[in-house]
């Protein structure tokens, strides 16, 4: 997919889910952590994904992971559009300590 605003690269991460019942466990960090890698080894500069703008703990997660706000686009059901927010992680970055 082209990236909805510009300035991001051509790598999206699509989808990453992790079912409420394992929330906590590190496995969300792990996955991201292996995109960001897998992006890294395939020498590209940055990573983009997009989220709902209502989704605030996604959007603290990925926040904290390094992940800055670029821009916004609207994901579209049949004839519902729901806002979303598109954040860009430059791979030279490394997220803020916790």
């Amino acid at each position: 997919m082209t990236a909805p605003v510009a300035g991001c690269a051509d790598l999206e991460i699509a989808t990453l889910h992790v079912q409420p019942r394992h929330h906590g466990k590190g496995i969300g960090k792990t996955l991201l952590q292996a995109a960001v890698d897998h992006a890294r080894a395939s020498g590209t500069p940055s990573l983009w994904l997009t989220t709902n703008a209502e989704n605030l703990p996604a959007i603290a997660f990925y926040r904290a992971q390094g992940f800055s706000p670029v821009g916004d686009t609207h994901f579209s059901n049949g004839t519902q559009a729901y806002l979303n927010h598109v954040l860009i992680r430059h791979l030279g970055q490394r997220p803020a300590a916790q």
